[in-house]
């Protein structure tokens, strides 16, 4: 099967008789040591030249890359649906094809080749409507791929450990999971139980994780039943998905982390104000230990590179007793049981982060509100260390 495949392949190590992978996942990998991030952003006004700049996209998916020459962001502009790369001297808009009105997300697979999720199609023009489509830039030119033969697109991702997809029915609330090979999807075995079939619930995928070198990767989103949400979580296990007990959250929004024994977790509480929750995941994602936060904080993104230290970006939301409250934005660096905000000097409210993953710089995207209402994109970027 093509995921023992990428296992073998990664981890060098032969099966068992019974056919299942031998491998500790990521031993004798070099990770980078921890070094505290530099937040001090400098705005990049090469990106403020791009006309018309407005974010549509996800907050935690807007942005993907392989390196500092070698980058993408998801823009709405004029009624159409724009990718802006940067190649290490100078930002351009993409050509696109099939009529893109709307990019919801971005992903990047094994290879290092982003694709994009339309979500809808047509422009001022044509109009707005249609299916969804699948973007994929192949040899510097965007091209259109087939989507998975059933249920509506749900969300794209991975990186080491594959390429996949999630869709969902919308009248049974159904979901299935897919992976990209052989220049198609293939529908991988989701193990439900017999409880979850008879009740009908429904999942949503919210993302993929694919750090780990071992094939193993994670499936996050939420779930619903008729009378609750919750958040929910399947881990790739040989060749197929089995789902992996979650505390009572109502859902799981960002991943990040170098293996499958050491990721942190943004979540969402199950109660009215439903507040941010981070967790760190060791153990084969099996043990969740909660990690202190800020909780006046809205988060859109978590990264850790190394498993026991993480860097989230949000909005902290506004002060009534406070009338000179300026920005919104904010950093938390996360560690076991203590966490430190700060503000930071950018404008605007936080949309995602990227970091490189060559050099650990900071890429921060922001929407900022002109005098129309309108909300311009902004890009500011950090060096991996102060000086």
């Amino acid at each position: 099967m093509f995921v023992l495949a990428l296992t073998l392949a990664a981890c060098g190590r032969a099966p068992l008789d019974d056919g299942a992978p031998v491998c500790v996942d990521d031993r004798g990998a070099t990770e980078p040591l921890y070094a505290p991030p530099c937040l001090s952003f400098t705005r990049d006004t090469a990106f403020d030249m791009l006309a018309g700049t407005a974010f549509t996209s996800s907050p935690r998916l807007s942005a993907v890359g392989t390196g500092p020459a070698d980058f993408d962001v998801a823009l709405q502009s004029d009624f159409a649906g724009r990718i802006a790369h940067w190649n290490g001297a100078a930002w351009t808009i993409e050509t696109l094809p099939d009529d893109p009105y709307m990019i919801d997300l971005l992903a990047i697979d094994e290879s290092g080749e982003p694709w994009a999720l339309v979500a809808e199609r047509g422009n001022s023009k044509s109009g707005v409507g249609g299916p969804t489509a699948l973007l994929h830039r192949r040899a510097g030119r965007w091209v259109v791929e087939p989507v998975p033969p059933k249920g509506n697109l749900g969300a794209l991702g991975g990186a080491r450990s594959g390429f996949f997809s999630s869709t969902f029915e919308p009248a049974s609330g159904v979901m299935h999971l897919w992976s990209w090979f052989d220049e198609g999807w293939h529908e991988m075995p989701t193990a439900l139980s017999p409880a979850e079939m008879a009740a009908n619930v429904s999942f949503s995928t919210t993302g993929f994780w694919g750090g780990s070198r071992c094939g193993q990767a994670l499936a996050f989103g939420g779930g619903s039943t008729m009378n609750s949400l919750f958040g929910t979580a399947f881990r790739l296990d040989g060749g197929g998905w089995t789902a992996v007990p979650v505390p009572v959250l109502s859902d799981i929004l960002s991943v990040s982390g170098p293996s499958s024994n050491a990721v942190f977790v943004l979540a969402l509480d199950r109660n009215e104000n439903g507040d941010p929750q981070f967790f760190q995941l060791t153990n084969g994602f099996t043990t969740w230990t909660p990690v202190r936060s800020d909780r006046e904080v809205d988060y859109t993104s978590v990264w850790s590179a190394d498993g026991a230290h993480a860097l989230a970006i949000g909005c902290r939301r506004p002060d009534p007793t406070n009338p000179t409250q300026s920005g919104c934005a904010t950093a938390t660096t996360l560690e076991s049981d203590r966490s430190s905000t700060m503000p930071l000097a950018v404008e605007g409210t936080p949309a995602s982060l990227w970091v490189d993953p060559q050099t650990h710089e900071l890429h921060l995207f922001t929407n900022i509100a002109d005098a129309n209402g309108l909300l311009r994109g902004a890009h500011y970027v950090a060096p991996a260390t102060c000086p």
